[in-house]
């Protein structure tokens, strides 16, 4: 099944609130920073810098063309990344 076609984009009111602004032009030098990962990008964000919290930090991110209409979360990695430890050569006997 298809999403249907009535379902409207999902913002909370942090983003209404920040897309009023922007059209009076009043939030351009301000930080616009997003907590919830599961909001859609909206299109008046286009070449915006966004700080995104990831749990214990903020990451930059700058909106493209490309990401408008995704989700925040797409973009930012919060879980580390497993590496094997080397293997230390092992000196005397076998």
């Amino acid at each position: 099944m298809s999403r249907p076609i009535w379902k409207l984009n999902n913002f909370n009111s942090f983003i209404y609130k920040n897309i009023f602004y922007l059209k009076i032009s009043k939030l351009k030098k301000k930080k616009k920073i997003i907590f919830e990962k599961s909001l859609n990008i909206p299109a008046l964000y286009f070449n915006l810098n966004v700080f995104i919290h990831k749990g214990n930090i903020f990451k930059k991110f700058k909106v493209l063309k490309y990401f408008l209409g995704m989700k925040f979360g797409r973009f930012i990695i919060t879980k580390k990344p497993f590496y094997f430890p080397e293997n230390k050569k092992k000196s005397g006997k076998r």
